[in-house]
């Protein structure tokens, strides 16, 4: 039987897929699970290019939420098996390393969404707008003037006068907050990119 000659010029190797893959570790893992439905770890740790505890982490809070179910009894087999108990779709499952769900993104994005809406705001403004805590409010900000989304129009100098801050339209990039990893990079999902640090970037100052 005469074999057929595959032409594999051009194409990318499922390790350069990966590579290439700019979607934060947690949605490359989901995705993962959903597609092979019953997984070791390995399975989904190697495509999202994250160490093992790291994935196990995950995995062992899906479980405890009820996404995945174990397959293997015994604790110290080297290679559990899960599989998928619970499809929430593609949209990765806020939760924990103990399976409860996390509320600080939907609170950051919730902000996200007051700032672009306030154009000009403080700490404050933010906090009674959309619930996020004032010392998360603080710590996300920082985040997002280094990453050029908002600048200073005053920037508190002495116990009684407030900052005030300035969404920077031009840097809009879709309606998906942008998040601060475990790793304290931002990342923008709307554009899948890594968006601070990035060499030579400075943080906009806006005039008051």
């Amino acid at each position: 039987m005469a074999l057929k000659r595959v032409n594999l010029r051009g194409r990318k190797s499922p390790a350069a897929l990966a590579a290439n893959d700019r979607r934060p570790p947690r949605e490359i893992i989901w995705a993962k699970i959903r597609q092979l439905q019953t997984f070791t770890i390995d399975q989904v740790a190697t495509p999202a290019r994250v160490d093992r505890s790291s994935a196990r982490t995950f995995v062992f809070g899906l479980e405890k939420a009820g996404y995945l179910v174990r397959l293997d009894p015994n604790p110290d087999t080297k290679e559990l098996r899960f599989q998928l108990a619970k499809d929430a779709g593609a949209a990765v499952p806020r939760i924990g390393k103990d399976g409860e769900r996390v509320t600080q993104g939907d609170l950051r994005a919730a902000a996200w969404r007051a700032m672009r809406s306030l154009k000009v705001f403080t700490i404050r403004d933010l906090h009674v707008t959309s619930g996020i805590s004032e010392t998360d409010a603080k710590s996300y900000i920082n985040y997002l003037v280094k990453a050029g989304f908002l600048a200073y129009r005053l920037k508190s100098k002495h116990a009684g006068q407030v900052s005030r801050l300035a969404f920077i339209e031009s840097r809009f990039t879709g309606p998906k907050a942008p998040q601060v990893t475990s790793i304290k990079v931002v990342f923008d999902p709307n554009v899948g990119e890594v968006v601070w640090p990035i060499v030579g970037q400075d943080a906009i100052e806006v005039a008051p």
